[in-house]
């Protein structure tokens, strides 16, 4: 492994691990009243958007009476566990494949006994319950063929219950979409044969010690880039210590091969 080589190497760890490469997604939160001002979110959506722009609080001109935030994040998951603040949440990170490999989107519900529902959830209604025993139901209001409730806020309608075991919500184990379930906009009916999905929710802080995947990813990069420049300091002097016992020992490192090692190093560190 040469000078070269190692500043090659590292160059190409800083390209990898640096943020351009992580995939952006959108994360909006949609609040009824018009100003944010509710004290959370009825419910938050997360989708990949290479294109994401940060919006603060602003009307929903589709619907009267609602507004919306949207945050720009690689972190999707814990961008709308911070949507939702201190309320009860539920979200569901949906996948288009088995066992849960191909991200779609993820949507969030805030658990309410209250029948909620807007323009984020298709003007579908929702009651949603997290458990004393450690499992998560959400029933959904629509009409028999699958049609939303025509905006009707009261879930006098038929309603499709949807729920996840303890294990499950805690393992965030991948599963199948509930038959019964056909709502549009929720749960995509063009996904539906294949769709899988995982459960998570606000008790999931509990044990939230852990890091974050952006956090992962920089230890990773940090580390392996920290083993490179050992590695490389280790040959660096040991070639030396060689010529040196040989007679070859050149009095100086070349200046372009010193200026593009700092270079490196110098973008290493900041991974």
């Amino acid at each position: 492994l040469g000078m070269t080589q190692l500043i090659l190497l590292l160059l190409l760890i800083e390209s990898l691990c640096s943020p351009a490469h992580a995939t952006m997604h959108a994360i909006q939160a949609s609040y009824l009243g018009s100003a944010c001002d509710s004290a959370a979110p009825y419910a938050v959506y997360a989708a990949q958007r290479g294109d994401c722009e940060e919006a603060t609080c602003s009307d929903n001109v589709s619907t009267e009476g609602e507004s919306f935030t949207v945050q720009c994040s690689t972190d999707y998951l814990q961008a709308m566990r911070d949507a939702f603040g201190d309320s009860e949440y539920i979200i569901q990170e949906v996948f288009s494949d088995d066992p849960c490999n191909t991200f779609e989107y993820a949507i969030g519900f805030l658990v309410t006994d209250t029948c909620t529902g807007g323009y984020l959830t298709d003007n579908y209604y929702f009651t949603s319950n997290l458990s004393d025993i450690g499992t998560a139901s959400i029933q959904i209001f629509q009409n028999s063929d699958g049609s939303s409730s025509a905006d009707d806020s009261s879930c006098a309608y038929g309603s499709v219950e949807i729920d996840a075991a303890r294990d499950q919500l805690e393992l965030h184990t991948c599963l199948a979409v509930h038959s019964d379930i056909k709502l549009y906009d929720v749960y995509r009916v063009e996904y539906f044969i294949a769709m899988k999905y995982k459960w998570y929710s606000s008790n999931d802080r509990d044990d939230e010690g852990g890091l974050s995947t952006g956090e992962v990813v920089g230890i990773v990069c940090g580390s392996v880039a920290a083993v490179v420049i050992g590695v490389g300091v280790w040959i660096f002097y040991r070639r030396r210590l060689e010529m040196k016992r040989g007679g070859k020992l050149p009095s100086t490192v070349s200046s372009g091969d010193a200026a593009s090692l700092e270079a490196a190093l110098g973008a290493s560190t900041g991974l």
